[in-house]
């Protein structure tokens, strides 16, 4: 196995790793805010029968099917609520991962999103203070298409922008679950619930 190999192996597990925390602590805040709006659900079908029953028949089934549209309206706001956590969480471990293995995942990205020819990679302010020093020596070993540091840097939040010829591709963490969105959210939603 080469270093390389071993390191994308490494990379491989800590995603996983990182994967199985964002999935537990979202499991936790998934049945902590569905406990909760059961709860308030639960209250207002109380409070809805309660008035049912003075007003009448007619009154109380509708009453009750206005409770469930809104037990179900506050069901459906809270998963979304969690899958918005889960993915803010997701962008913020990878924003926030020790130099070594941030840039570690900068590299497996630029291999995956690199189109071939001469191009460059601008990062941003934050980036490029803690760019480590074999950064090129790096970016060359995987880029064959000879990417270099581009000088400017990029208002983003994590990731990098490639540029090829003046045209940019955006390849920060949030503009590629952006990206991604609703493919992410699925699956998501289809783990936790």
């Amino acid at each position: 196995m080469t270093g390389l190999d071993k390191i994308i192996e490494e990379i491989k597990s800590d995603a996983q790793s990182r994967c199985d925390e964002i999935s537990e602590d979202a499991k936790l805040r998934r049945d902590e805010i569905i406990a909760a709006a059961e709860a308030q659900a639960d209250e207002i079908i109380k409070q809805g029968e309660s008035q049912a029953e003075k007003q009448g028949v007619f009154i109380e089934e509708r009453g009750n099917s206005a409770k469930e549209l809104d037990r179900r309206k506050r069901l459906l706001s809270a998963k979304q609520e969690i899958i918005s956590s889960v993915l803010d969480k997701v962008l913020d471990k990878l924003k926030n991962l020790p130099d070594d293995k941030y840039f570690d995942v900068i590299y497996k990205l630029i291999e995956k999103n690199m189109t071939g020819g001469i191009g460059q990679i601008a990062l941003s302010k934050k980036d490029i203070a803690r760019l480590p020093k074999d950064f090129n020596e790096k970016l060359s070993q995987i880029s064959s298409s000879k990417l270099t540091l581009s000088n400017e840097t990029r208002k983003i939040d994590g990731g990098f922008v490639l540029i090829y010829g003046g045209i940019e591709e955006n390849c920060s963490f949030k503009a590629m679950i952006d990206s991604r969105g609703e493919e992410m959210r699925d699956f998501i939603k289809d783990k936790l619930f």
